[in-house]
């Protein structure tokens, strides 16, 4: 699983995360790129459908970061 430091996520930096061997990325799920679609699911990177991508859920984890 492949973390960087602002959970940074464009197609060329998967398909790069996947070339290095990596199987999953921890990506930010910012609502204004999502629009409709929910971060609870898993999704995969367009370039490399083999790289699977979680998605932080920004409201969960201000709520948790704020108790």
């Amino acid at each position: 699983m492949f973390r960087n430091s602002s959970l940074i996520y464009s197609d060329e930096i998967g398909a790069q995360v996947a070339d290095m061997g990596f199987k999953g990325m921890i990506t930010e799920g910012a609502k204004h790129v999502l629009g409709w679609k929910s971060p609870h699911y898993l999704y995969h990177c367009n370039m490399n459908p083999k790289l699977k991508l979680l998605l932080r859920d920004y409201k969960l984890s201000d709520d948790i970061c704020l108790r």
